[in-house]
């Protein structure tokens, strides 16, 4: 079987969000099981790939990775090139408007698995259709009913797969962290309570691509309170993990899932987040849950008792161990959910076209 996952979204390392890096997990794990594995993915000019930058074919494989990756300026136009090079027997259509690609793989007979990643279903770049050649999956059960009240289709609900030696770490306990500093990751949250508490040093760490001027505006709210550090995105999250304490997720919006908190919990590193989407089901019992339309004195409030208070420290971290240790969540376990489906769409792919 050969699996290509496709995203209108850059990939590793131009984007490095939870999306990408749950594909990138899945592709290394399914390796380890026989499966050859490729990335569509759009293409952003890098100054470590110049040569990308003059890019006038459909694609560019990039072999950087473990895996091939098949950037493209357009990749919804590109599918019946990359196809065609790598051959594939299904494809996993993820974030970045993955609905987009559906009449491209069904004229070519390529059954498609959808697998849901974020909440906002007006930004999934086509109809969402219920036929033959197509399943969805879902990152939590919260995302999944949410799916089926506005579609009428129930998809499978299966985490993103993290893999523990790419983020377990002896952590040394000295900041809070926030990953993702934008507005609907509760960012004036994050920004508040870093002025509340002068004493705890905390840890911004960019995840989704960020321009010049939005860059500018951040840094300069940063600065009215010299206790936070900035740090840029990076491929290896096991240099900020070490560096956390605690792991802050105060979201606006209903999260997917919060794949930021089941890498911290590999560590023991509780998180401070809000009750909404798939949150609850990341953190379980590893943290504290705040309704996001609490106040700010609630939030500091979780804050002190989490950070103050050791013994209470100590339940939670141990709490967040157990909760990411749990047998259901572990990457063969969610391989064993995921492949089934991946090559019941194979076996029933047919020559005619999947419409």
């Amino acid at each position: 079987m050969r699996v290509l996952f496709a995203t209108n979204h850059a990939y590793l390392p131009d984007r490095v969000g939870g999306s990408e890096l749950s594909t990138h997990d899945l592709c290394l794990t399914l390796q380890e099981r026989g499966i050859d594995v490729g990335v569509l993915s759009a293409l952003l000019p890098r100054r470590r790939l110049p040569s990308l930058l003059r890019v006038k074919s459909d694609f560019s494989r990039d072999y950087s990775l473990p895996y091939p990756v098949f950037r493209c300026r357009r990749p919804v136009e590109a599918v019946g090139a990359v196809a065609e090079a790598f051959c594939p027997s299904v494809a996993v259509l993820q974030a970045g408007r993955p609905l987009a690609f559906f009449d491209r793989f069904a004229a070519l007979s390529l059954p498609c698995a959808v697998y849901l990643r974020d909440v906002f279903f007006n930004d999934l770049g086509g109809a969402v259709v219920h036929r033959r050649g197509v399943r969805y999956i879902a990152t939590s059960r919260d995302l999944a009913l949410r799916f089926a009240a506005a579609f009428g289709i129930h998809p499978l609900t299966i985490p993103p797969l993290v893999r523990p030696d790419r983020y377990r770490v002896e952590p040394s306990r000295t900041h809070v962290t926030f990953v993702c500093p934008v507005p609907g990751k509760g960012l004036d949250v994050a920004l508040a309570l870093a002025a509340r508490r002068p004493d705890i040093p905390f840890l911004f760490v960019e995840s989704w691509p960020m321009d010049r001027l939005d860059r500018l505006v951040l840094h300069a709210r940063m600065r009215r309170s010299p206790n936070i550090t900035y740090r840029r995105p990076t491929g290896d999250m096991r240099t900020v993990y070490r560096d956390t304490k605690l792991l802050l997720v105060p979201s606006r919006w209903p999260e997917a899932w919060g794949r930021v908190v089941s890498e911290a919990q590999l560590s023991g590193i509780p998180a401070l987040a809000s009750l909404t989407g798939g949150l609850p089901e990341s953190v379980g019992p590893g943290g504290v849950l705040i309704d996001p339309a609490a106040g700010l004195d609630r939030w500091a409030s979780a804050l002190a008792q989490i950070w103050d208070d050791d013994h209470e420290y100590g339940r939670l971290a141990e709490l967040a161990r157990r909760h990411a240790g749990r047998p259901e969540f572990q990457p063969e376990a969610i391989i064993e959910q995921l492949l089934p489906i991946l090559g019941a769409l194979a076996s029933a792919r047919t020559d005619a076209p999947l419409t």
